[in-house]
């Protein structure tokens, strides 16, 4: 986080540099810095709003199971381990994706832990292993 602070502060004033040594009205020179400062004030806003939501991508081929959240926007947000990194996703909401997750987060309160396999199928669903496999969609939510 900090690099990318120090890039974009450093960015910032190199685009500044230009702006005011090249042959431009002076009028665009004064709008150059506090339009970069709003840009960069609103990019930071937004990167800070979409820091903890859940990732509308595919699921990692095999990830441990964490938790999971059904919504009432018929979507279900999963909370995996893969790689030794912690991660949201959302999944659209089916009754046997719902059971497969009831029954891993039973395995997990049991203190069996529960894995869940990405398979290449045509239909591009995965499978949560909690005694039994069951189907769950693959990929994220279109919007």
């Amino acid at each position: 986080m900090t690099n990318l602070i120090i890039t974009v502060v450093l960015f910032g004033l190199f685009a500044c540099f230009l702006a005011y040594v090249s042959r431009v009205r002076a009028l665009v020179k004064l709008l150059i810095l506090p339009a970069f400062m709003v840009g960069v004030t609103l990019g930071y806003w937004y990167f800070l709003e979409e820091i903890g939501k859940p990732a509308n991508i595919p699921l990692p081929e095999e990830s441990e199971y964490v938790a999971h959240r059904i919504t009432n926007e018929d979507t279900i947000i999963v909370w995996l381990l893969f790689e030794g990194e912690d991660r949201l996703y959302v999944i659209p909401y089916t009754r046997a994706a719902a059971k497969a997750l009831e029954d891993a987060r039973q395995g997990e309160e049991e203190g069996t832990e529960q894995s869940i396999f990405s398979a290449d199928t045509p239909t591009g669903e995965s499978a949560v292993t909690s005694g039994e496999a069951i189907s769950l969609p693959r990929g994220g939510l279109n919007k």
